[in-house]
């Protein structure tokens, strides 16, 4: 059977696929960073999984490149233990995503795909979501120790441009 489309639900905020080769996991979520659907595609490359998804918010994820971003950001936050490494159909990456940072993937993917976004007000009024994140002292720890606080906004920033090169 041949796709032409790949239909998505109609509260669909973003599709993540996990791709592996020639199999792929496809993620609706919403904007609750949920999972409202998911499909499996076996026998197909990247390109032409993402041609049948109409969807202006793609994050198109590898499991061995997330895994490097993870310890990367691991080892920017001082973390001695290494990432876990999950297949491209585990059922980790249901949870990979959380709202605020899938808030900020619609940024990145409205920057990307909308011409001229950058110089619109309402990037103007969302872009401190993203410095908010990077900067934010989220933990007890950073809320004390500056160098921890320091770390992790190195930590945050790695994290979010592995982030925004993922995006279709």
């Amino acid at each position: 059977m041949r796709l032409e489309r790949i239909p998505l639900p109609n509260d669909t905020m973003c599709v993540m696929v996990i791709s592996d080769n020639t199999n792929h996991m496809v993620y609706c979520l919403d904007e609750q960073a949920d999972v409202i659907e998911s499909i499996h595609i076996e026998d197909a490359s990247i390109t032409e999984v993402v041609s049948l998804i109409k969807h202006m918010v793609i994050l198109v994820l590898n499991p061995r490149k997330v895994n490097g971003m993870m310890n990367g950001y691991k080892l920017r936050a001082g973390h001695i233990f290494e990432a876990d490494y999950y297949p491209y159909d585990h059922m980790a990456w249901r949870y990979f995503l959380d709202v605020e940072k899938l808030l900020i993937v619609r940024e990145f993917a409205k920057l990307k795909n909308v011409l001229n976004y950058e110089s619109t007000e309402e990037y103007e009024q969302k872009k401190n979501r993203i410095t908010d994140y990077i900067f934010s002292r989220p933990t007890p720890i950073e809320k004390t120790d500056e160098t921890v606080h320091q770390r992790m906004i190195e930590a945050r920033r790695f994290e979010l441009g592995a982030l925004q090169n993922w995006i279709i």
